[in-house]
């Protein structure tokens, strides 16, 4: 893979870490993502204190509280973001990676996670971004406007 992308003179993009800047996003001609986001988090209220701030800040937002509960929204729409959490009942959040490298490779995610994180983990999914728990919700805000519009 290495070997072809060099022979095509593609750059491979590196996989951001904890306390590292999101990654911008190539977007030719100006255009925009559409769609909802796709918050994926076990944690009740943590979601429900997510999806409040996101919503109050003009995003639609789609929730799941496990990774499968993710996948069958992922059969029915098209996020245009993932904030997805890496640890939860189920399915975790390393499963729902391995199905996205597979079936959504495009799809970019904001891992949220209070666990270190290695590069070979996000390895093939469109990882932009990985935050640490507790949030800072400026810094998500930030995260999630670099990648969706409102």
């Amino acid at each position: 893979m290495l070997r072809r992308e060099a022979a095509e003179g593609k750059r491979r993009r590196p996989i951001p870490l904890p306390g590292t800047p999101p990654v911008p996003r190539e977007n030719p001609g100006g255009l925009h993502r559409k769609g909802p986001l796709l918050l994926v988090e076990d944690e009740v209220i943590v979601r429900e204190v997510l999806e409040q701030v996101l919503t109050d800040e003009g995003y639609e937002v789609l929730t799941a509280g496990d990774g499968r509960q993710a996948l069958e929204r992922l059969q029915q729409e098209r996020p245009a973001l993932m904030l997805l959490d890496l640890m939860m009942p189920i399915m975790d959040g390393h499963e729902v990676l391995a199905w996205l490298r597979r079936r959504a490779p495009d799809l970019p995610v904001v891992i949220t996670t209070g666990m270190q994180v290695s590069r070979s983990m996000l390895r093939g999914a469109n990882v932009v971004q990985v935050m640490r728990k507790p949030l800072s919700l400026e810094a998500l805000l930030q995260a999630v406007d670099m990648h969706v519009p409102r």
